[in-house]
């Protein structure tokens, strides 16, 4: 009792060389681009930091996406993560987001805020 085919997708690393290592593979046979063999393809961007050591930033997100479609990919492919914790930025220790409003309740009311 299903509904359709499986979904399949894949995830990666945006700006680690990923999109551009996988962007030009192509099937013999086919010439299928690799990317269409999935039915999305999964940027982890919140996994890194900023030079400021901002964890998950909007230019981070604009980044991954810009990277993508400059590879020529289809961007109804591309899936972007979000983070559901935060980190610290002195010491890099993850929390919850329910761990951070305990300590910080205003941010609840400061949508825009990334900081305490």
């Amino acid at each position: 009792e299903g509904g359709g085919p499986p979904l399949v997708s894949m995830t990666y690393h945006p700006r680690s060389g990923a999109v551009s290592a996988f962007a030009g593979i192509r099937g013999k046979k086919t010439d299928t681009r690799f990317v269409e063999l999935f039915d999305f393809c999964n940027a982890m961007a919140y996994s890194q930091f900023d030079d400021q050591r901002r964890h998950s930033t909007a230019a981070m997100d604009r980044a991954a996406i810009e990277e993508w479609v400059a590879h020529g990919l289809a961007p109804e492919r591309l899936a972007l993560g979000v983070p559901f914790f935060g980190v610290t930025r002195s010491t890099g220790e993850a929390k919850t987001y329910a761990q951070i409003l305990d300590a910080e309740p205003s941010l609840a009311e400061r949508l825009r805020g990334d900081e305490a």
